[in-house]
């Protein structure tokens, strides 16, 4: 469950962050579903990324 809560979040900051990130590109890419996948893809890998560094750092000590 805990971890189901913690992808919730991911998935809703990644897509905040991909619709700011969607506001600067030019709209060619935001009417295509490839720059939709790029900009909801991009967020959550780095959170991920993050979120496992951050684990790894915390169980090392």
């Amino acid at each position: 469950m805990k971890e189901f809560i913690i992808f919730a979040l991911i998935v809703f900051i990644g897509n905040f962050i991909g619709n700011f990130i969607n506001s600067y590109l030019p709209p060619a890419l935001q009417a295509g579903t490839l720059g939709g996948v790029i900009t909801f893809t991009i967020p959550v890998v780095v959170i991920y990324m993050l979120w496992k560094w951050a684990r790894r750092r915390r169980l090392a000590g």
